[in-house]
């Protein structure tokens, strides 16, 4: 299904590299790939957006942080998930027209670790509402 065939509004997962999305009757996986690294080398970075991707390269160079790990990055990620988050709703806009969108996160995450998240989602376009939804892992 292409981006232009995705009505709203939908419910997104965002915890696997694809994540998977519900509308109406139908679920499916997005195509793009939902990586970001920064590489930094002899004191100088850049940032890579791994979107159409097939394959990352994992160097000690290298930071990668996917969409799972907005919600479960590990405390030496933690300084780049600003970064990372500030790249995903821009595709996510492409993808999901409808300015409705819900993303469902596991309960044992509270505020605070989904404040990031949160922030570059919500208001990263003016029309789009993202709403919070908290559901148990079982």
């Amino acid at each position: 299904m292409s981006a232009a065939e995705i009505p709203g509004p939908g419910c997104l997962d965002l915890t696997d590299l694809h994540p998977s999305y519900a509308i109406s009757a139908s679920s499916r996986s997005l195509c793009e790939t939902y990586l970001w690294q920064r590489w930094e080398i002899d004191g100088e970075s850049v940032d890579v957006e791994l979107f159409n991707a097939d394959a990352a390269y994992l160097h000690a160079d290298a930071t990668s942080i996917s969409s799972l790990g907005l919600f479960f990055s590990k405390d030496n990620t933690y300084k780049y998930l600003d970064s990372a988050a500030q790249t995903f709703p821009s595709i996510l806009r492409e993808v999901f027209k409808n300015d409705t969108l819900i993303w469902p996160v596991p309960d044992s995450l509270n505020d605070f670790e989904l404040e990031v998240t949160r922030r570059h989602l919500r208001p990263s376009h003016a029309s789009c509402v993202v709403t919070l939804q908290l559901v148990a892992v079982l």
